[in-house]
């Protein structure tokens, strides 16, 4: 996700110039992309999140092995065994933290969840989807220190949805600096943003870099790191030049391309975060082009997958069956698709698509993602094997990813074919991908995949809050996405990270690496 390159000397100098002699007590983080906004409901990609997390805090959020959701704001997780989930699942409460204070010494109440929860749904705010919080029917605040949603109908995946690190991964906002503004798309806040987290914001030099300090009051300690400097180096190259000459101590999300050059660095390591995520292709459903299901699936037979995800991502990936990664707890371990080119031909000739009347396909891709131009190449050649022409057109990643209302191009359907890498919560919950209720603006379904088989096993998902009964129906959806083929993820990928030998207690959970900054060390 790059975009804006600078050129390579000019920024070489500056960031040498700034940080070359940074202190032991400041951490120097090298992020490709710089926010669009650092208010905590208006995030917009994955790295945005991993800044925010620094200093916003959720309500909930999930231990490293992705598995287990864990307290951050709440007290204690809702759940039927301790009373905060009630009989008919419609009933959650949640339980907040005493003793939180904003960083301008403020006190954090529930006052402050409630605020926030309006400021999602106020049509007026730019929010990159309602999915999940559309649910809730009403909210309460029978004291400073309890939230009590009514659902409209029983969904489990509101535990850890509900301002936490999941699927809409919102923070919460301090309500008594911004209640007075009709709509928070342009306030100041959203520049020197005030949490309740371990570090807070002190400057945004645009352009250049974001500086925090240790919020010496955050209510899980005082952090161990006394200043974070995270700089915009616009490219990866960059990056890890700068850890090559110990100009940072970590250098985020980087693409699978730059790991056989990381593992040479001295004094770094390379940490590879699993995420539950996919890489690949959605279809764009509205298209007469791909609503054959032939089509899809001879695109499906063109492709294999495990010498992809072997060549384009250094065996950082596995290769991919459907959207949930074998390491989520409702994963059913489907078998890969076959590689099968002859069969896709012919499924192609039935069609009535001939090599002297190829089919023409545009895909859309993050043209400042390096992997993704790799990608688009091999995809190009193995459909070419079939008889299909792929015709590349890149946008930068902000344009490419931005929300319906601002005209991004996924969101409004843009696209014939979509290549790109779609980011979930450790929550199984998708959802907001596949039923007809997330087709944009309201929800992530860019394939505008709708059938009432798909919404039924939706809801039979997200219904139980039965671990053993999500399993099962998610085996069901994940069967019934390889047959009707919305979607051809490639791999599952890893987060990339260069990270120096002198940071401590680096332990990311699978969506975010800043969920516990305040344990990090130097």
């Amino acid at each position: 996700m790059r975009l804006r390159r600078l050129g390579f000397l000019a920024l070489g100098l500056l960031v040498a110039c700034s940080h070359a002699s940074a202190p032991d007590d400041t951490l120097r983080a090298a992020f490709s992309t710089e926010p669009h906004s650092l208010n905590p409901i208006a995030m917009q990609n994955g790295q945005e999140m991993v800044i925010d997390r620094l200093f916003s805090d959720p309500l909930t959020s999930f231990d490293p092995s992705g598995n287990r959701i864990v307290p951050i704001l709440a007290l204690r997780v809702p759940s039927r065994e301790n009373g905060d989930v009630s009989a008919d699942g419609k009933t959650i409460v949640f339980h907040l933290r005493r003793g939180v204070k904003w960083q301008d010494g403020a006190p954090f109440t529930s006052a402050d969840v409630a605020y926030t929860f309006a400021q999602v749904m106020n049509p007026a705010n730019d929010v990159v989807s309602r999915f999940g919080y559309d649910d809730v029917e009403s909210l309460e605040t029978p004291d400073p220190y309890t939230v009590r949603l009514r659902l409209k109908h029983a969904y489990s995946p509101i535990v850890s949805t509900f301002f936490g690190d999941a699927n809409v991964p919102f923070g919460i906002l301090p309500r008594h600096l911004l209640a007075h503004y009709a709509s928070l798309n342009t306030v100041p806040f959203s520049a020197l943003p005030v949490g309740t987290g371990p570090f807070r914001v002190t400057a945004w030099r645009r352009g250049d870099r974001i500086e925090l300090d240790a919020n010496p009051a955050y209510f899980q300690g005082r952090p161990h790191i006394a200043h974070v400097v995270i700089l915009f180096t616009h490219d990866e190259q960059t990056s890890l030049t700068m850890a090559s000459t110990n100009e940072v101590d970590w250098a985020a999300e980087l693409s699978p391309a730059s790991v056989a050059q990381a593992r040479r660095i001295p004094g770094y390591h390379v940490v590879l975060v699993p995420q539950n995520r996919w890489y690949g292709i959605t279809f764009n459903m509205t298209r007469p082009a791909v609503q054959d299901l032939r089509v899809r699936r001879a695109v499906e037979l063109a492709i294999d997958k495990p010498a992809m995800a072997r060549e384009l991502t250094g065996g950082t990936a596995l290769p991919a069956t459907q959207d949930l990664p074998s390491f989520l707890w409702a994963s059913p371990q489907l078998a890969p698709s076959p590689h099968d080119p002859a069969r896709a031909r012919a499924l192609l000739a039935q069609g009535g698509w001939k090599p002297q009347n190829p089919l023409r396909l545009e895909i859309a891709y993050n043209v400042g993602d390096q992997t993704a131009r790799k990608t688009v190449v091999v995809l190009q050649g193995s459909l070419a094997s079939v008889g299909i022409a792929l015709e590349p057109k890149g946008y930068p990643n902000e344009l490419l990813t931005a929300p319906a209302s601002l005209g991004g191009i996924m969101a409004t359907g843009r696209f014939d074919v979509l290549l790109g890498r779609i980011l979930n919560g450790p929550e199984p919950d998708n959802s907001a991908e596949y039923a007809c209720a997330g087709i944009p603006p309201n929800g992530f379904n860019m394939a505008h995949y709708c059938t009432p088989e798909m919404d039924r096993l939706q809801a039979i998902a997200t219904a139980s809050y039965d671990r053993s009964a999500r399993r099962a129906a998610y085996a069901r959806i994940e069967e019934t996405l390889e047959r009707d083929l919305p979607q051809i993820p490639l791999w599952w990928p890893r987060d990339v990270h260069i990270v120096s030998d002198r940071l401590r207690n680096f332990d990311p959970n699978p969506f975010v690496e800043t969920w516990d900054a305040w344990r990090w060390e130097l």
